[in-house]
């Protein structure tokens, strides 16, 4: 009987304890819990002090390991470097256009800011508040249109033709609300009848 155990256990593969744990490895594999070479290692490193060709597979493995874990890295350098610089590039696309932004925003400010500057000119008043501020550091709230006499051509631009249109608004609305008086002082309706009548 012990020399069947014996002869049984003779006969079977050196590999044997590869499979000690099978469902560790197979549950390593399958969810990512661990690396299965590594594993894989741990099981076969007690065989091969023993077993000369376990021994040869082991560093076979480790070879294979040391190959794969550069090229990952490599790969892995790879896609963080076409990551940053699209990250970059999204930047500088983001910062050429907050810039040219900017530029158009000062460009308009220096537009509007003449204009003001002209209109005030033009209505006699201060440049900055126009008189509404009294802690405004030109006028002190007394810079209302009127406070200085305006500068003559700003007035001839902004303000004299607009003075001109009002004028003219008024003289049609007056025409136009008197009524025409004949050389009689009767209605001209009226001054022809007489005339037909006299006439006639």
């Amino acid at each position: 009987m012990t020399d069947t155990v014996s002869q049984t256990a003779a006969s079977e593969p050196a590999g044997a304890p590869l499979a000690a744990d099978p469902a560790a490895l197979v549950q390593a594999i399958s969810t990512g819990a661990a690396d299965p070479m590594s594993l894989l290692l741990s099981q076969l490193g007690g065989q091969s002090q023993d077993d000369p060709r376990m021994a040869l597979f082991m560093q076979l493995l480790q070879q294979r390991r040391s190959s794969a874990e550069p090229k990952q890295d490599d790969e892995d350098e790879r896609l963080a470097a076409q990551q940053a610089e699209l990250a970059r590039r999204e930047s500088a696309r983001h910062m050429r256009e907050l810039t040219d932004t900017v530029t158009k925003v000062y460009a308009e400010l220096e537009v509007l800011r003449k204009r003001n500057d002209a209109l005030a000119a033009a209505l006699g008043a201060c440049y900055l508040c126009f008189g509404s501020d009294p802690l405004c550091e030109k006028c002190s709230g007394g810079g209302s249109p009127g406070s200085r006499p305006p500068e003559p051509a700003a007035y001839r631009e902004y303000v004299l033709p607009a003075l001109r249109r009002v004028r003219m608004i008024q003289s049609i609305a007056a025409r136009r609300a008197t009524p025409f008086i004949g050389p009689n002082g009767a209605w001209p309706e009226a001054a022809d009848s007489t005339a037909r009548v006299g006439g006639g």
